[in-house]
């Protein structure tokens, strides 16, 4: 008996080592997994990265050397391959971009009024800018002021200052700025990527305002990942509402098996 149970512990010993040795080699194949975690921590629980943090400072230098000037593309072929290999970002990303792009495609003629919460460092603004028809416009919402003066000079870098506009600020607080930019038109497609307590009450204040009507798409990225259970909710509560697909896939410039979902949702 006794033989027998250290025969168990020596295998139990065994596949605890062969896991943890299996975990390692993750991460050391993914040098800055545990950066992403530190900076998701920041995102999610700070509210924003530490003056210190010059990350986006790095990426755009990176981008305004490498990338061509005018082209949309280079831009976010370069921000892509350095976010992969050099830093994490809490961008849509390449992987999760394509389901962005689709929704903007889907759409009869394009969006001509578009709006963006939660600029970050411009790579998303880019993605939709790229993809709108002549005289479309986007704006663009970012709460903090150096991810705004980043963002600006990343959408110039790609050519777009005439189709996307960054305003610095919350919804709330450039509610009155954007119906006057928009005038008696509302939006015909929302991309929702900032703090993500704020998905459901943002959308029900556009809602509200009139500022949405039936037709308009809305994105929602990081559903699961960090996560915006109560939209999530909502938006499996009120079908009647909302047309909502579910896309399953991963956290941006992370392995596959960190899953996220990205929500594509239709105003009935």
């Amino acid at each position: 008996l006794v033989k027998q149970l250290q025969a168990i512990m020596i295998t139990w010993q065994s596949a605890l080592l062969g896991i943890f040795l299996g975990v390692l080699m993750i991460l050391i194949k993914h040098t800055h997994f545990l950066s992403a975690l530190s900076f998701g921590w920041q995102m999610t629980f700070m509210r924003h990265t530490s003056p210190q943090d010059q990350r986006e400072e790095r990426i755009l230098e990176h981008v305004q050397m490498y990338a061509s000037v005018g082209n949309a593309s280079s831009v976010l072929k370069v921000f892509d391959e350095y976010a992969w290999k050099k830093e994490f970002y809490m961008a849509i990303g390449d992987r999760k971009g394509l389901i962005l792009d689709q929704a903007v495609q889907n759409m009869t003629g394009g969006p001509m009024r578009a709006l963006e919460l939660g600029t970050y460092c411009g790579y998303s603004a880019v993605r939709i800018g790229r993809l709108l028809p002549e005289g479309a416009m986007l704006y663009s919402i970012e709460i903090e002021a150096k991810n705004a003066a980043v963002a600006r000079k990343m959408i110039a870098h790609a050519g777009l200052t005439s189709k996307v506009v960054v305003l610095e600020g919350t919804l709330t607080t450039l509610t009155n700025k954007l119906q006057n930019l928009l005038g008696e038109e509302g939006l015909d497609f929302v991309f929702l990527d900032h703090h993500k307590d704020l998905y459901l009450p943002d959308l029900l204040q556009l809602k509200e305002l009139g500022l949405i009507q039936p037709g308009t798409v809305v994105v929602a990225d990081n559903v699961v990942m960090p996560g915006a259970p109560a939209y999530m909710k909502y938006m499996k509560n009120h079908t009647e509402e909302f047309r909502t697909v579910f896309h399953k896939t991963s956290l941006e410039y992370m392995p596959e098996f960190v899953k996220d979902e990205v929500a594509v949702s239709i105003l009935l």
